[in-house]
């Protein structure tokens, strides 16, 4: 029988961990947005292997959303698995 202690320890463990990853990816993605010279932007979370991103303009906008797959694909080569999926673009 475990010690709820320890199963305490190890859930906050993976949850750390998983914030932690959530923060590198919105970062790496922040990064590579910004190479492809795309400014008024802000990654807002990412959640369930989607990216929320917040442009303040429509043109942006509309220039990220032409360049969402080879993003989603230079993510994914970076980290050697699919970490990302969709990434969802809010005007505003």
């Amino acid at each position: 029988m475990q010690h709820i202690k320890s199963i305490i320890v190890r859930k906050t463990a993976n949850r750390v961990i998983q914030k932690v990853d959530e923060n590198i990816i919105c970062e790496k993605v922040r990064q590579i947005i910004k190479q492809k010279s795309v400014e008024e932007f802000e990654t807002l979370f990412y959640k369930n292997k989607t990216i929320y991103i917040k442009c303040y303009s429509a043109v942006f906008a509309n220039e990220l959303s032409l360049m969402q797959e080879e993003l989603k694909q230079e993510i994914n080569d970076l980290f050697r698995k699919t970490v990302l999926n969709k990434l969802i673009i809010k005007i505003g």
